[in-house]
């Protein structure tokens, strides 16, 4: 009986949505595994919203009609839920990833990509703890010490492996106390 009702509610909310669908216009495509995507994030400036297009990126797992997991193809490689409204096929999925496509990637996502934490250092002119950061695709020469505060901010994943490879240093240990980094009562 519940398996029969179950059923039948599937099947209607299934119609239910291809009419929503075919009353607004929206068609959604069906992703398959492999296929490179570019994914829609929302921008908001001032009182406008605009979706800026990253990637590519490359679907990993399809999880239903409506949602893909789709995955980074720079370091560090971050899989992320997306819904089936907020992606596009990628125009050149035939291609493999060459360094030139990782470059474009890199470009793609407005900014250099944090390849690992080196050290830290509390800075005196502006009273400010900094992490020096060697940044993916770039030489060691070409590290820049940045603040830590932004830097916990926009990567807490690897500023947290950087704490724990760094336990015994009191000089980060000072600064986790200082910034107040998440998982640090483990570390310390």
């Amino acid at each position: 009986m519940h398996k029969k009702l179950t059923e039948t509610s599937e099947t209607k909310r299934e119609q239910a949505r291809k009419c929503q669908a075919v009353r607004s216009g929206i068609v959604l495509i069906n992703f398959s595994l492999g296929d490179f995507v570019l994914v829609g994030q929302v921008r908001s400036r001032s009182n406008k919203l605009a979706i800026h297009w990253k990637g590519p990126r490359r679907v990993v797992k399809i999880l239903n009609y409506y949602t893909f997991e789709v995955q980074n193809m720079v370091k560090p490689f971050g899989i992320q839920v997306v819904h089936n409204s907020r992606i596009r096929l990628y125009a050149e999925a035939g291609r493999d990833v060459t360094e030139d496509l990782v470059q474009h990637i890199i470009h793609g996502e407005g900014s250099h990509l944090v390849e690992r934490f080196i050290e830290c250092q509390f800075g005196r002119e502006l009273r400010a703890w900094d992490i020096k950061v060697k940044w993916f695709g770039l030489d060691e020469i070409k590290a820049s010490w940045e603040p830590a505060c932004i830097m916990l901010e926009g990567q807490p994943g690897p500023v947290e492996t950087f704490v724990e490879e760094h336990q015994i240093d009191t000089l980060v240990q000072t600064m986790v106390q200082a910034l107040n980094v998440r998982g640090a009562e483990q570390v310390a």
